[in-house]
């Protein structure tokens, strides 16, 4: 991971990454057809991801998916295998995002961080390996990984409650803009992943990687002024 000085001097802004930096709708509905022999849509895996998201017994995912709920269950291992094979192979950055980091990384005063459940990149191994093929093998943004369940507690464990407090977190999900309120820091909402406008509980959404970095170019001015 890239190192620039002193985190607690900096901003930091703190990246989901599947979704919201990373497009993993393919590589997921590959990873279900190859186990589960169900060819879902683009749409259906986004529902599907976001019902895994808002169920933690699957009881409700099993009414709404039933066949798919029981061979998840049975097949759990197989199925987050395959994907993390894929990752690193088929997956790609969601357009623009490369273009967008070109820009940013100007901005010395900020440090990227991803926050991200994805349980493969909790080896620091594995997740350089991934952001290194992201970026074509070019030197990648992102100063360090948190990887884990918890998002917030990711997050509180490894930096200071000041260096927190400037920070702002963006993702593509409403569980992020959740992360957000616990951090007590802006969440920033993205429109090109896994959910509408309606979906994400923030006033500041982005449409597009030009909004976004406004948001955040402007959220770094006002720490100063």
């Amino acid at each position: 991971m890239t190192g620039k000085g002193s985190i607690s001097e900096r901003t930091p802004i703190f990246w989901d990454l599947g979704g919201t930096l990373m497009d993993t709708v393919e590589v997921s509905k590959a990873a279900i057809k190859s186990i589960l022999g169900k060819d879902l849509s683009s749409e259906q895996m986004k529902q599907l991801y976001k019902d895994l998201i808002k169920s933690k017994r699957g009881i409700s995912l099993f009414f709404k998916w039933p066949v798919i709920s029981v061979k998840l269950s049975l097949q759990k291992k197989k199925v987050i295998q395959i994907e993390k094979d894929l990752f690193l192979t088929h997956t790609q950055l969601v357009p623009g995002a490369k273009e967008f980091f070109k820009q940013l990384i100007n901005h010395k005063e900020l440090i990227n961080i991803i926050v991200t459940q994805n349980p493969h990149l909790i080896n620091e191994n594995y997740a350089e390996k991934l952001l290194t093929s992201l970026f074509d093998g070019e030197p990648h943004p992102f100063d360090f990984v948190l990887a884990g369940k918890n998002k917030s507690e990711l997050v509180t464990n490894r930096l200071d409650s000041q260096t927190i407090a400037k920070g702002i977190f963006i993702g593509d999900m409403n569980n992020d803009m959740l992360v957000a309120k616990n951090l007590r820091i802006p969440g920033i909402g993205v429109l090109w992943g896994y959910s509408n406008a309606t979906e994400l509980e923030t006033a500041l959404i982005a449409k597009d990687f030009d909004e976004l970095y406004e948001i955040i170019v402007n959220h770094s001015k006002s720490l100063v002024s």
